[in-house]
């Protein structure tokens, strides 16, 4: 028994230093980690953080087999502030197309702004702290950590889970009237992040045999960007940390829940004694056991304590004499005190 107190002692030390203490250094850690993030993406943090945000080039180099497709982009944070596409692809062999973008009118990279806006969400969470503060209790320290953990996993999915679109939204996208000269009718194209890549998808079209408008081929250009692999390391960093911490508070929260040893209790509190089962019986005739009684056609009750009374009811054996018929018989009797 002395052993088992001695034991929740030293977890609620443990869980207490970690609340005023780990917790703290954890979230510093984490804010240094998503300052480093967030100095990549165009992000209004404080004056005292340099921003890493470039124009940088890239030239896209083509996956997609013998099709002559070459592309050169400028990019800035979230845009393509300038491209260079030659085609020449099926139809297009002889006169290859070449179209340019212009930073007048860029091409807008969405993955990467919602990626910023996560990562800005997770880091005022850690900025906005007292790093003195003290946590008073697990949950409050979980409830930071699963809103952290949240805008981490969208940012970092925004990045690695593009989505698809539909070949009407491909189409109808406004964006495609940047390139000068406009592309064929008959080609589309779009750009968009997937992990540390950024990819060029070219789609040559043309209409079935239902008049409708589908796709005869695909053509795909990509490229490495560092600086997205870096936040996406940063971001798969910053997780882990949160991950190890919940797991830590986790397993002292389920022993508090199981032994309740930070408000006072004791593990080995015996459990209280169950009700009292209620039965709907009929009261019958009230036996005072100040003395030895015998009943009539009930018998002497033999083997039941004197002072005690109860009552009567149908269902234990005793043995007992009957004064009327005087015969020796065996009734049965429930006593309910």
């Amino acid at each position: 028994m002395e052993e088992v107190h001695e034991e929740v002692d030293a977890l609620h030390s443990e869980f207490e230093w970690i609340l005023k203490e780990e917790v703290n250094s954890v979230l510093q850690e984490l804010n240094s980690i998503l300052l480093e993030a967030c100095k990549r993406f165009p992000l209004h943090i404080h004056q005292s953080a340099d921003n890493c945000v470039r124009p940088e080039k890239y030239v896209l180099s083509n996956t997609s087999g013998a099709s002559v497709i070459k592309c050169m982009v400028t990019l800035l944070a979230d845009n393509i502030c300038e491209a260079d596409l030659t085609l020449k692809i099926h139809k297009h062999q002889n006169t290859p197309i070449q179209c340019k973008l212009y930073p007048d009118v860029p091409w807008h990279l969405q993955q990467i702004q919602d990626a910023g806006n996560h990562l800005l969400i997770a880091f005022e969470l850690t900025e906005t702290r007292d790093p003195d503060y003290n946590f008073t209790s697990g949950q409050e320290v979980l409830k930071l950590i699963d809103s952290l953990t949240d805008a981490l996993s969208r940012a970092r999915s925004a990045l690695a889970l593009p989505k698809k679109k539909k070949l009407e939204e491909l189409v109808k996208n406004p964006q495609l009237v940047g390139f000068k000269p406009q592309l064929p009718g008959d080609v589309v194209v779009s750009f968009y992040v997937q992990a540390q890549k950024l990819v060029l998808a070219i789609y040559q079209l043309f209409v079935n045999t239902r008049g409708k408008v589908d796709i005869a081929a695909r053509y795909q250009l990509e490229t490495q960007v560092p600086w997205l692999n870096e936040v996406i390391v940063l971001c798969t960093l910053a997780l882990q940390q949160c991950q190890q911490l919940r797991h830590k508070l986790s397993v002292f929260i389920q022993y508090e829940a199981e032994t309740k040893f930070l408000k006072g209790h004791s593990v080995m509190q015996p459990h209280p004694p169950p009700p009292k089962k209620k039965h709907n019986i009929q009261k019958q005739n009230l036996i005072d056991f100040d003395s030895p009684t015998s009943v009539v056609c009930g018998g002497d009750m033999k083997g039941l304590g004197a002072g005690e009374s109860g009552w009567l009811q149908e269902s234990v054996y005793l043995h007992n004499s009957c004064h009327v018929c005087n015969l020796s018989k065996t009734k049965t009797y429930q006593l309910f005190m």
